[in-house]
């Protein structure tokens, strides 16, 4: 039995993740229980999500393993309560989060290095996130289910006409709305392609808000923006894109890019992380550098004028994503992942043999 919670404010790419692994332990014969955050746009506390993880672990003792998401106060209560009661314990990382300033900042980062020592395994879903942790655990690059995204996208056209999107070239991020996710350099851009193209655009946001950002330039382009919010079902909302953009500062592998890649989609995302290991420039998307809104909106601009250049990049972009990660490679490595944690809690389990 596997208990797996995972962060709070996930608009699609770890909740997936999750949900991806936990229907692949069941499909052998295995059970699963998952603890997720309770609410959307106010997300539950994570003092509040660490008691929950850690009630549900002590009422479940027949739990074998818990699988730990990203580097949370709820990963680490967890991953500690787990390893006291002899449980196996795996911790994925998938991203650096933002730190604070100060003394919370080092605290946090103390916290970090200390959480990251518990699991039995530490797992970085992209080869640049090893490295900058110092060559410590292993890479199991991200995976997503292609064949249920091709499904998803065929329901492009009714999603469209939900979202009252039919008319219009749909520019779409998904993710947290954060100004480290370049959402600030993204708007900026996306004022200048507006200014600059006649055809009607629209720019949908998928993903929590951040409270604290504050958007300069919204009022002014209110009727060409869509915020969506936390949507359990961002995959679906993906399918009404024409593009994908994800301008982030810093990331590891997302899965929101492999999802849309996994769709067909043409993608313009900076070259941070392992981003430049699945965009190809001219190839798969078009890469630009971090917090350059003019670079973004040359390469908005661009695609915009080569609609059939940026079909034949998304075609290329779905078939490198089935043919390098598809999520049933990522499961397989999960699974020897699994195997051998086992192996290492059982035999903490046995008792001392006598000596003979």
């Amino acid at each position: 039995m596997l208990a797996t919670p995972y962060p709070v404010g996930s608009a699609s790419g770890v909740s997936s993740f999750v949900r991806f692994l936990a229907d692949a332990i069941r499909g052998r014969d295995g059970s699963v229980i998952i603890v997720a955050p309770r609410g959307s746009e106010v997300p539950e506390s994570n003092l509040r999500l660490s008691l929950r993880s850690s009630l549900t672990l002590l009422r479940h003792r027949e739990v074998q393993l818990v699988h730990c998401q990203q580097l949370h106060p709820q990963s680490i209560v967890l991953g500690l309560l787990g390893r006291i009661l002899g449980k196996g314990v795996v911790l994925t990382v998938h991203g650096k989060s933002p730190r604070p300033d100060g003394i919370r900042g080092l605290v946090f980062d103390l916290s970090e290095r200390l959480g990251a020592m518990l699991p039995h395994r530490l797992v970085f879903v992209a080869e640049s996130m090893f490295v900058e942790a110092g060559g410590r655990g292993r890479v199991i690059p991200n995976g997503v289910p292609v064949a249920s995204l091709r499904a998803i996208r065929l329901t492009r056209a009714s999603v469209r006409r939900e979202l009252g999107l039919d008319e219009f070239f749909v520019i779409a991020f998904v993710g947290r709305v954060t100004e480290d996710k370049g959402v600030m350099e993204l708007l900026e851009a996306f004022q200048h392609v507006r200014a600059s193209v006649s055809r009607p655009l629209r720019l949908v946001f998928v993903g929590p808000r951040d409270s604290s950002l504050r958007l300069n330039n919204e009022g002014a382009m209110n009727q060409d923006l869509l915020f969506l919010g936390y949507r359990s079902d961002a995959a679906r909302c993906l399918a009404a894109a024409d593009l994908f953009i994800l301008p982030s500062h810093r990331e590891g592998l997302p899965l929101s890019l492999l999802e849309a890649m996994a769709m067909g989609l043409p993608v313009v995302a900076t070259s941070v992380g392992d981003i430049p290991k699945v965009v190809s420039d001219r190839v798969t998307g078009l890469l630009v550098p971090p917090k350059d809104a003019d670079r973004l909106t040359d390469a908005l601009l661009w695609i915009l004028g080569h609609e059939s250049e940026a079909k034949r990049m998304g075609e290329a972009a779905m078939r490198l994503v089935e043919s390098a990660y598809d999520g049933a490679r990522a499961w397989q490595d999960y699974r020897l992942l699994y195997d051998e944690v086992l192996v290492i809690t059982d035999e903490g389990r046995r008792p001392p043999q006598p000596r003979s």
